[in-house]
């Protein structure tokens, strides 16, 4: 099912991924200033009118070693008869993270493919493989090779 009306052609491709490659911020209708907060809610760095500065703040911190999970980037945006109206937590984690890559510029990451783009892969059964566990020994032979690893010397 087509969901637009306009074919895509390489032109319009290129252009598309020419902008995703730019350097981007988050912007929030109606907010007026943007900051850092660390997991116990202290503003780390400056109140800015943009998200570049709190973006790239937030770069610096992981780069230093912080956890993105306790990291957000809030914003003061009116949101009527809330509890904690004008705060607004736009993102945190992985997702912050890559909204400060992006605002540095810094290219997108390649993207993990889903488990039935995997090449043999069906998606049918589990993806990962079972391991042993506890003290179970480890397989004597080695599958389809008709070679039996010689049993070490008893002691």
């Amino acid at each position: 099912m087509r969901t637009k009306p306009a074919r895509s052609d390489e032109e319009r491709i290129r252009a598309f991924h020419e902008k995703l490659d730019q350097p981007s911020i988050v912007e929030i209708d109606d907010a007026t200033s943007y900051w850092l907060e660390d997991a116990n809610g202290r503003r780390i760095g400056e109140q800015s009118p943009t998200s570049e500065v709190p973006l790239l703040a937030a770069l610096a911190e992981v780069q230093r070693g912080a956890d993105p999970i306790e990291l957000s980037l809030v914003c003061n945006a009116p949101d009527k008869g809330a509890p904690d109206d004008r705060r607004y937590v736009i993102s945190t984690g992985i997702g912050l993270l890559w909204m400060a890559e992006s605002a540095a510029g810094l290219p997108a990451r390649p993207r993990t493919p889903a488990p039935g783009e995997l090449p043999g892969y069906d998606g049918k059964r589990p993806f990962s493989r079972h391991l042993a566990s506890g003290s179970a020994p480890a397989q004597d032979a080695i599958a389809g090779s008709g070679f039996r690893r010689p049993k070490p010397p008893k002691t």
